[in-house]
């Protein structure tokens, strides 16, 4: 009895929860009888129901739009990863360890990593890399770091990640690349002003150029940026452009069969660097410009205050780094000796090829190492790098091999301030 009379049955709970419930909407009911009060009410009731109606419909939007929203701590906790569905790569973020997805398609809305800061990632050989913000990984990106992993930006311009430092490549095996300048031919160095060649050296970041070259934005902080966070992003293509006629003003260009269509093989110059060279398949390519011409597109693209990250034209440290690397990951055609490999076009020697199809004739198969696209072949490229032969009258030094000639990967090619040639285009460089 004791026991019954301190408790209370669920049936009396219930009961008296009613008769509660009916109370309070007798009470309300008197109050919202009022005419004022119920009008106001009935402005409350319709504005909540808008709301919410607006709100289920924009969390359908998300949910329809994203496959997932996960945290990744790559810069701090606030950090945030917007990941698309889609075929997963093995790649994962270094800090969460979370699977991280490449961009669905081709033409795949492509989804940053990040957009306040680097994500360190790890690929499926524990291989770490640096994404920079406001790029995500590739569609058809390589899994690790030796088969070339490609990140793009909102656009679907491709960049390739070069290692520096020791690798695991996909079948195990323990690779390294340094940081170099080279001819392949017996002279390396790590220095930015030992001569290659006897001519060919990069101006260091407190000397400029006296014979009206453009040098690296600072060719120390390159080398320290590559060296610290174990890599840098070369452009997968030669530099592309799609332009219209009104945007561009055409060129003066030497050479046979110099006039070329708006938007295929580019005649055309944007010398102030407000338009950003295109790193895609299937586009024409930017050629006749001039080596300053080139330096002011490429540092005009980002810079580490603004965006994160910083390009300029490629160095010759990017440029020889990058064979070392092919040379020691490559799975293709000629990879272990790619510094060698001839430029000659094995489809048309009469003009410079589409983007990414160039096929070699030393090769018979498209100029393609690891990602990368065109170094042997197609356009000769320009870079930061300086010649002293003949006084400085011909200090731009362009790298690579080109359609029309044999001339090989690690080659260096020297010409004038002024020269442009339908064979002539460059490549970014971009790095934290």
């Amino acid at each position: 009895m004791l026991k019954r009379e301190q408790g209370i049955t669920l049936a009396s709970l219930v009961v008296t929860v009613i008769i509660l419930v009916i109370l309070a909407g007798v009470y309300t009911y008197s109050i919202i009888d009022t005419p004022e009060v119920g009008e106001v009410t009935n402005e409350i009731e319709a504005i909540y129901n808008n709301d919410r109606k607006n709100a289920e419909e924009e969390i359908n939007d998300v949910n329809s739009e994203w496959g997932s929203v996960i945290n990744k701590n790559g810069i701090d906790d606030e950090t945030v990863v917007q990941i698309r569905t889609g075929t997963p790569t093995e790649m994962k973020d270094a800090t969460s360890n979370q699977t991280i997805y490449k961009t669905e398609s081709e033409t795949g809305t492509v989804i940053p990593l990040s957009t306040t800061g680097t994500t360190t990632v790890k690929d499926n050989k524990n291989n770490e890399l640096k994404v920079p913000k406001n790029f995500g990984i590739a569609y058809d990106s390589g899994d690790n770091v030796a088969e070339g992993i490609v990140i793009e930006d909102a656009s679907h311009n491709q960049y390739v990640w070069i290692p520096v430092g020791t690798i695991t490549n996909s079948s195990g095996a323990s690779k390294t690349i340094d940081l170099i300048r080279s001819n392949f031919n017996g002279t390396t160095t790590s220095n930015a002003e030992t001569v290659i060649d006897s001519f060919f050296y990069e101006y260091n970041a407190t000397s400029g150029s006296s014979y009206g070259n453009t040098k690296a934005k600072n060719i120390s902080e390159f080398v320290s940026s590559a060296n610290t966070n174990h890599g840098y992003y070369l452009a997968r293509y030669e530099a592309g452009i799609n332009a219209s006629q009104d945007q561009y003003n055409y060129a003066g260009c030497s050479g046979s069969g110099s006039t070329m269509t708006i938007g295929t093989p580019a005649n055309i110059v944007a010398v102030d660097g407000s338009v950003k060279p295109l790193s895609k398949a299937g586009v024409g390519v930017w050629n006749a410009v001039t080596q300053p011409e080139a330096a002011t597109i490429c540092q005009a693209m980002y810079t580490k205050r603004a965006d994160g990250v910083e390009s300029d034209l490629i160095n010759s440290f990017a440029w020889d780094t990058a064979i070392d690397y092919i040379q020691k990951c490559g799975t293709a055609t000629n990879s272990s000796t790619y510094a060698t490999t001839q430029g000659k076009s094995g489809t048309d020697t009469s003009k410079p090829q589409t983007t990414g199809i160039n096929t070699l004739l030393a090769t018979s198969s498209t100029d393609q190492q690891c990602k990368i696209f065109d170094m042997a072949g197609n356009c000769l490229e320009w870079s930061t790098e300086t010649n002293t032969r003949n006084s400085g009258s011909y200090p731009c030094v362009g790298r690579g091999g080109y359609y029309v000639n044999t001339d090989s990967t690690s080659y260096r090619f020297r010409d004038s301030t002024a020269s442009r040639f339908k064979y002539y285009s460059f490549r970014p460089v971009l790095y934290m």
